[in-house]
């Protein structure tokens, strides 16, 4: 065995006995662990036991050989926590291509919660893990026999709901709420070319590359186990009178890409976090500042020109002075949804002080910038915030200074923070003159 997994380019530690092998993976946390189904020191399922008690969640996956295989011994190791069991003697292929299979499917897990690790590291929380609502598994046999027979022998074995698809339903674009969780397909010699193609599609397609995808495979289509798990099946089956493991399978199957939505989530939810402002909802200076510097060179390159300015509430110090840091905040709320009612579609905003507003146009002419920073404040000093019980609303303005960026002659790179300062220094004019007015600077850095 080491031998043949030498020459496939893995790199293979030994051990004698479980307890050595716990020792080992506790140390050196392998990709993968395959073991006899009985060791010397204790059985497969007492070493599965142990093995999740010293690691964790972070335990490798466990690929397990039998001498004699019985439904009742695979339930009880599967059911114990081991990922794969073959049954010796292994074709080489076959070992391989399971092994490629786990090692993928392992491999992306870890690296989804080790991108929510480091979201945790700076402050963001990892969501429970709640995986009990029943899932729907979309069938694919080929055959009206086929179905009927998967659909009476799962019935009961498992809470997930089994609805009969075609494959070129498979792959049409359904609605987000029809999109089965998972596909199991029934491959035989007569049907393997058009599943094939059809694992190869789900793959591809964007509402089914991220689903589960089981094959049951017939007798007569033994042979291409291999194949089958190489080009995208998360998991295969020889078909067999006890269906089982195939719910026993599935439901694992279910349960895993749940865990992997719910990470993906989560981690989205940190990232999501880390730019935005939670208390006006806007963008925050995480996101504006390299958002900024992006847009100033691609409109160098593209030879386009764009508007930057910095708004700031007109003594804002006052209105919490006067009306308490609650209804501040609330002003703050109010007004960043003005200002986001004033721009299009493409021009980007943040909060990136206490009172202050930083808001990027991209294809901006100078008189188009003139004309919606007016508007912007306008539009704040006839919008004052309501209070609640019947409170005074809060009237404020708003102080705008814009910087405009022009495409430049040479190949320097353009300063963002020359570009801010100008914006910050006809910010400092608006002010001067009166407040609730707009200035631009005279010369602009970009």
């Amino acid at each position: 065995m080491k031998v043949k997994l030498s020459t496939a380019y893995y790199d293979v530690i030994q051990a004698a006995t479980g307890s050595e092998a716990l020792g080992l993976a506790e140390r050196d946390m392998p990709d993968i662990i395959l073991s006899s189904a009985q060791l010397p020191d204790q059985s497969g399922a007492e070493f599965l036991k142990a093995l999740k008690a010293r690691c964790g969640r972070d335990a490798p996956p466990t690929l397990l050989f039998l001498t004699e295989s019985t439904t009742e011994v695979r339930l009880d190791l599967l059911q114990a926590g081991a990922t794969e069991i073959l049954v010796k003697p292994v074709e080489e292929k076959v070992l391989l291509a399971r092994l490629r299979s786990i090692l993928r499917q392992h491999q992306k897990e870890r690296d989804l919660r080790m991108h929510l690790n480091a979201a945790c590291d700076i402050g963001f929380s990892e969501a429970a893990e709640t995986f009990d609502m029943p899932g729907t598994v979309g069938l694919i046999t080929g055959g009206p026999a086929a179905v009927l027979r998967l659909q009476n022998g799962l019935r009961g074995q498992f809470a997930h709901k089994l609805v009969t698809l075609d494959p070129e339903g498979a792959l049409a674009t359904p609605n987000a709420d029809k999109t089965p969780d998972m596909y199991l397909l029934r491959i035989s010699a007569g049907n393997l070319d058009d599943m094939t193609d059809l694992i190869t599609n789900l793959r591809a397609a964007a509402h089914s590359r991220r689903k589960p995808i089981l094959a049951v495979v017939a007798p007569d289509a033994i042979d291409s186990m291999a194949s089958i798990l190489d080009i995208g099946a998360n998991d295969v089956l020889l078909e067999g009178p006890d269906l089982r493991e195939l719910a026993l399978r599935l439901d694992r199957q279910m349960t895993a890409t749940r865990r992997a939505c719910a990470l993906r989530d989560q981690f989205r939810h940190s990232l999501e976090a880390a730019m935005i402002d939670p208390l006006t909802g806007l963008y925050n200076r995480r996101y504006a500042l390299p958002y900024l510097e992006r847009l100033m060179d691609t409109a160098n390159r593209q030879n386009r020109s764009y508007a930057m300015m910095l708004a700031d509430l007109d003594y804002f110090k006052q209105v919490n002075d006067r009306h308490g840091h609650a209804s501040g905040d609330k002003v703050l709320c109010h007004v960043a949804q003005v200002l986001k009612s004033c721009l299009r579609q493409n021009d980007m905003i943040a909060r990136i002080g206490g009172e202050e507003f930083l808001l990027v146009m991209p294809d901006c002419a100078p008189s188009d910038a003139r004309h919606r920073a007016r508007q912007i404040c306008e539009a704040v000093r006839k919008s004052p915030t309501q209070m609640a019980h019947s409170a005074p609303a809060v009237a404020v303005t708003i102080s705008i200074g814009v910087t405009l960026g022009h495409p430049r002659t040479d190949t320097s790179k353009p300063d963002i923070h020359a570009l801010l300062d100008e914006a910050d220094r006809a910010l400092y004019q608006s002010k001067l003159g009166g407040r609730n007015t707009v200035s631009f600077c005279k010369q602009t850095a970009a």
